[in-house]
């Protein structure tokens, strides 16, 4: 049996598609980059990083781009020997809107994008009916008056060789329930003769749904399922382990057998999360021409009949010599690449921007993938300026434990909690050393940090609910790692590790 979630951890918004013997699954990343990974498993449970498709520095402009901004909801499909991913790029100072991008093979490299400038909205699809034409899925905010949060789905012809919209566009649905709110995430199959669209409802939080309508023809019109919605989490209250299930996409095994990946979040105390938006996966059963998600059972099962897997997340991440090889570890935005690996370490270089800024401040770091994690750091400071580890949500809202150096020379150990874009320094001692350890220990919802130089030492409680999505806003998880900020400061990390514990 293998456990869920499938992808832990920041991986919303997933879509899947097969290709032979393989499967490709992709997620949002927002502001991180390197965006778009792409997942290849053999058997639906074990899953590798091959690639990313947003890989090079010049491939978009993430410039300004605010912290929940930039790639909203790819889809990845796949058609006559080549793959086809199209998203939205949001908000930022650059080139945005809809785009799509190709590659021959996923892994990369992926092409430059193709902007679609007049296709509105957001929530891209494709879809290739067996006739040999190419279909275009997207959502836009309703022009009718009184109607805050409700959008419509469109359906247009794409010309996959110019990769052009073609054609008129025509709405298809608004949403399942009157009034819905955030009709969103669409994609069209055909199963035995009918279309079948499948969406979200209920915006991306408790009241998150996956949402059904089938029609005779592609255009339609489109009849909703009677039992909408097929799988939701917004009755079972705030006890369950996993709520904000939505967004789903699906595919079939080598047995013939259906699954939908979707996402959901699970909580550590009944009300936050921290972990960001997972990719689960659920059984599908068919009957009356209708999908049954997880039948027999109604929600997201803690394990399903797949075989039990080894995954690249179970293993320590360590950030250490071979960074350069490890693409598991991300920035913020694009921007230049301010990491060096020396024999000694990973050597950061401050960049012109700080963690509170919308830049790229020099800060490589992981998702949080686990209830329980532990993270050590051993690092020497050299210049003013501070470095250390940061637990992550926004630019307005982390946990920095740091050595600081100040205008004077003194050396400070400092924790320190950024909320509201308020910085409020928990615990502080000077210290005689630039060369500290760090550590961090998060353990069912308790959060505590420290340092360690010479013979000082600061520890202090953190408040995790800082870096929840409950209390930032957004849509990412949580991320830690390492970072250096201030005028011409460098550090020599000897040793990054998260471990799950």
């Amino acid at each position: 049996m293998r456990a869920n979630p499938l992808l832990p951890g920041f991986h919303p918004d997933p879509s899947i598609c097969q290709v032979g013997k393989y499967w490709y699954l992709v997620t949002s990343t927002f502001e991180y980059f390197p965006g778009l990974p792409i997942y290849r498993s053999a058997d639906l449970s074990e899953w590798e990083l091959v690639g990313h498709a947003v890989q090079r520095r010049d491939q978009f402009d993430f410039n300004g781009v605010k912290g929940s901004g930039g790639m909203f909801a790819p889809t990845l499909r796949y058609n006559n020997g080549r793959f086809y991913l199209v998203c939205t790029l949001m908000h930022g100072k650059g080139e945005r809107g809809s785009f799509i991008i190709t590659a021959s093979d996923p892994a990369g490299e992926w092409s430059d994008p193709v902007w679609l400038r007049t296709a509105p909205g957001i929530d891209r699809s494709l879809f290739f009916d067996d006739d040999g034409t190419c279909w275009y899925l997207g959502c836009e905010l309703s022009p009718v008056p009184g109607s805050p949060e409700q959008t419509d789905i469109w359906l247009q012809r794409f010309d996959e060789r110019t990769l052009t919209l073609v054609g008129d566009r025509a709405v298809i649905s608004n949403g399942a329930l009157r009034g819905a709110r955030w009709a969103e995430g669409p994609h069209l199959y055909k199963v035995e003769g009918s279309y079948l669209l499948l969406h979200a409802e209920g915006g991306t939080e408790r009241n998150h749904a996956v949402m059904v309508a089938r029609a005779e023809h592609v255009a339609g019109p489109y009849s909703g399922h009677p039992g909408n919605p097929v799988l939701t989490h917004r009755h079972l209250g705030h006890g369950e382990y996993m709520y904000g299930v939505g967004h789903a996409d699906l595919t079939q095994d080598e047995s013939e057998r259906w699954w939908a990946v979707a996402l959901g979040m699970r909580t550590f105390d009944g009300n936050h999360h921290l972990r960001g938006r997972e990719t689960v996966i659920v059984p599908v059963a068919w009957e009356n021409g209708w999908p049954v998600f997880a039948p027999g059972l109604g929600r997201v099962p803690a394990e399903v009949d797949l075989p039990d897997a080894h995954n690249l997340w179970d293993d320590p991440a360590i950030l250490d010599v071979d960074h350069d090889a490890d693409d598991t570890w991300l920035q913020l935005r694009t921007g230049e690449q301010f990491w060096q690996s020396t024999p000694a370490g990973v050597l950061l270089r401050a960049t012109a921007s700080g963690l509170r800024d919308r830049g790229t401040p020099a800060f490589l770091c992981h998702r949080v993938q686990h209830a329980d994690i532990d993270v050590t750091a051993r690092l020497t400071l050299e210049g003013n300026g501070m470095a250390g580890i940061c637990l992550y949500q926004s630019e307005n809202f982390h946990h920095l434990v740091v050595v600081r150096r100040d205008s004077d020379g003194a050396l400070w150990l400092e924790i320190i909690t950024v909320e509201n874009a308020v910085s409020v320094v928990v615990a502080s001692a000077v210290v005689d050393t630039a060369r500290v350890d760090i550590w961090m220990s998060l353990r069912g919802g308790e959060l505590r940090a420290g340092l360690r130089g010479h013979n000082t030492s600061v520890t202090a409680a953190l408040d995790p609910r800082v870096v929840s999505t409950e209390r930032a806003g957004g849509f990412v998880g949580a991320m830690v790692g390492p970072f250096v900020e201030g005028e011409g400061a460098t550090a020599l990390f000897h040793s990054v590790v998260l471990t799950p514990a």
